[in-house]
């Protein structure tokens, strides 16, 4: 094949495989224009600690894209802690639709509990968004695996 025909099957191929892996892990997700003030990394960097004080301890905060992604080390060791997390955020959170849309929690040796929560907003979600959380957050607690071992 000549050198324009190898270019053009190499470009071919690598926007099926960018569809592929974009149809597995979804796209970047950009913050919206119209999310809320209080789901900014810095107001859940400062209200999430105080929130959860007497259930996790907050651990790592990723607001790279939307939405923040909380890693957090449970109090209590199980995972039933996580479905008391949203429960237990300020009023200005749960009164902006604020949602824990996924979780994962992965038990350490020592018998603790690691989980990642994803923080989004209500009318703030969609498919995509939902995609492509799904596999930050699986990412993210695979990760958290992976230090534990």
């Amino acid at each position: 094949p000549t050198d324009d025909t190898a270019l053009s099957d190499c470009r071919l191929q690598t926007r099926l495989l960018q569809g592929q892996l974009a149809v597995y892990e979804g796209q970047h997700q950009s913050w919206p224009d119209d999310v809320a003030p209080a789901f900014s990394r810095e107001a859940l960097q400062a209200a999430l600690p105080d929130a959860w004080s007497d259930l996790a301890t907050l651990d790592a905060l990723d607001c790279a894209e939307y939405p923040c992604l909380a890693t957090v080390t449970l109090s209590e060791g199980e995972q039933s802690c996580c479905l008391q997390l949203r429960d237990a955020l300020h009023a200005e959170l749960r009164d902006q639709g604020a949602r824990l849309f996924r979780t994962h929690a992965h038990g350490l040796e020592d018998g603790t509990m690691r989980a990642v929560v994803a923080l989004g907003q209500d009318g703030v979600w969609d498919e995509e968004v939902d995609l492509r959380t799904r596999w930050r957050v699986d990412q993210t607690a695979e990760t958290l695996a992976d230090v534990a071992d």
